[in-house]
């Protein structure tokens, strides 16, 4: 049979106590025999009876989860009070579908009511319609974007069409490209670089980040307002020194923190305790925040 387990939230006179930014006072989760959620509701209490209520991020009162035979989640439902399908508040589909190929998630489409017809829509929040996924030895290296009629779309939060990844022999990940529609580099709408790449050291940690333009030539993000990051880390592995590179490798002062390098001194137990700034000559600078 299944098992049911409630959350319930108390104030300090052990009354329920409605969470500000979830919007409810308990939470009721239904699992089936194989351990695997399959339902979640949220409730509070009012004179003392139990209501439903709603999840202030999704507007839901519920949701149901679907599993595959090899314990794979393939489908969430989203629910409303009365128990029917709803969409969600932040990105407008009712039902998430996922397919899996030997284990691998392959892709992702959404089903939602527009004019009270269940149909295909756009996830609202990335402005597509479908997400597809490929792999190549073990690794995820490719995302691919649609719109709910199955054509290239840009997404809307990062303005690409396609991502793809490269990974080094180690396994780790060594460089983001994004594309158009056309298949063509495209610049990130967010950050303004088409190609990011990562260098590690022999410990695996990150010491070298650079950004590229659709040409592959060394572009400033308009997110960081620079061209790269070199970190370096203190005896302990704690990342102890950043430095922001402009075009040509050099340490260029970043116009929204007013340094080009940050020094970070560590406690015993891993916590900052001090932080010294320095502008593109070396020279100690204020920070802007």
């Amino acid at each position: 049979g299944n098992t049911i387990i409630e959350l319930k939230y108390y104030d300090e006179n052990n009354k329920p106590f409605l969470l500000p930014e979830k919007g409810y006072a308990k939470i009721r989760q239904t699992y089936n025999n194989r351990g695997l959620l399959i339902r979640e509701t949220y409730h509070n209490e009012e004179n003392g009876e139990e209501v439903s209520a709603r999840r202030t991020d999704y507007m839901v009162a519920g949701i149901d989860y679907e599993y595959a035979d090899d314990g794979n989640l393939i489908c969430e439902v989203y629910k409303d009070a009365s128990d029917q399908p709803v969409n969600r508040y932040d990105t407008g589909y009712a039902m998430r579908f996922q397919e899996f190929k030997n284990g691998k998630h392959v892709k992702t489409h959404y089903q939602g009511y527009m004019d009270k017809v269940l149909q295909d829509v756009p996830n609202k929040k990335y402005g597509i319609g479908s997400v597809e996924y490929v792999y190549a030895n073990g690794h995820e290296v490719e995302e691919r974007y649609f719109d709910i009629n199955g054509n290239p779309v840009l997404r809307s939060d990062i303005g690409c069409a396609v991502l793809k990844m490269e990974y080094n022999n180690r396994g780790l990940e060594a460089a983001y490209f994004y594309y158009g529609t056309d298949g063509e580099p495209i610049l990130r709408k967010d950050t303004g670089y088409a190609v990011l790449r990562y260098q590690y050291d022999e410990l695996g940690r990150k010491v070298l980040l650079h950004y590229f333009g659709v040409d592959q030539k060394p572009v400033i993000s308009t997110e960081d307002h620079c061209a790269g990051r070199q970190y370096q880390y203190d005896e302990e592995g704690n990342r102890s020194d950043t430095r922001y590179l402009d075009v040509n490798d050099n340490l260029m002062t970043r116009r929204d923190l007013g340094y080009a390098r940050i020094n970070r001194k560590y406690n015993e137990d891993g916590k900052v305790v001090e932080e010294r700034y320095f502008d593109s000559d070396g020279q100690p600078v204020a920070c802007k925040e």
